[in-house]
């Protein structure tokens, strides 16, 4: 029995081979592609994970989407209470108070701590550190799914469409857990709006040290290559991990076309 796994959920957006050797399952959410909804699985769904990893490993990390934007965390945090004293003491919860390839970038530096065989408590350790050194930007091609999924109001969603045909972009951002406007750009390429606003925000945040870079897309695999170029030609201390679609967990929010950047300084 291995020591140490993580169980994270399928928003993460991590690539089937960027974990394929790492002590990382994935777990699905429930989609209603006619409502434009989805659903962090069932307490029993999330019970038969736990009994089925606990089997794998001595104990287990289960990392969550931001618990402000959907109810998956209390949920594990639920089903762990249902366990028998001695299985519920080898769980550990966490609300990685972001989501899609930001949350994949702290499951992956987890993941490679415990491939070198660190002690839980550095693990977890690096947890409290990583997380609120981890960001996020995303651009979006149509207010109506955020409206759809009671992300905006109607009067918000009319706002942002007239600035969208104006040639404004909003950039949105998750901001203690919670998705809020971060800036404004008069600029209606979306790989050049979050690149501008990336560099305003790496270059207030450090000035030395690495960064690890994770591009996720809703159909628009021009666009996020076009911003992984413009990432990669900035500075040599950024590192692109990987570049993937965004799951329908994520996309059914921002809609098609969507683009984002999540970074976690290290």
């Amino acid at each position: 029995m291995k020591k140490l796994g993580i169980l994270v959920g399928e928003d993460a957006d991590l690539p089937k081979d960027k974990i394929k050797n790492l002590p990382i399952s994935v777990f699905p959410f429930i989609v209603n592609w006619k409502e434009h909804k989805t659903s962090q699985p069932s307490v029993k769904t999330l019970k038969e994970l736990f009994t089925k990893n606990l089997k794998k490993y001595k104990e287990l990390l289960v990392i969550t989407i931001s618990s402000l934007l959907s109810g998956t965390y209390n949920s594990a945090v639920q089903t762990k209470n249902l366990l028998d004293k001695d299985n519920k003491k080898r769980i550990q919860v966490i609300d990685s108070k972001i989501s899609t390839a930001g949350e994949g970038l702290i499951v992956l530096r987890i993941a490679e701590l415990i491939k070198l065989r660190k002690s839980k408590n550095e693990v977890l350790s690096e947890i409290n550190k990583c997380i609120p050194n981890t960001y996020l930007l995303g651009a979006f091609d149509d207010p109506y799914y955020l409206e759809s999924g009671g992300r905006i109001n109607r009067v918000q969603s009319l706002v942002i469409k007239n600035m969208l045909k104006a040639g404004f972009r909003p950039i949105l951002t998750i901001k203690d857990g919670k998705i809020v406007t971060k800036k404004i750009r008069r600029e209606r390429n979306k790989a050049n709006a979050l690149f501008r606003q990336f560099k305003e925000e790496i270059s207030s945040l450090c000035n030395n040290g690495n960064i690890s870079v994770a591009i996720t897309h809703a159909d628009c695999e021009k666009d996020a290559n076009e911003l992984k170029k413009l990432v990669q030609s900035f500075s040599k201390n950024i590192k692109i991990e990987f570049v993937n679609t965004i799951s329908p967990v994520v996309g059914m929010h921002l809609g098609q076309n969507s683009l984002i950047i999540s970074w976690v300084i290290n």
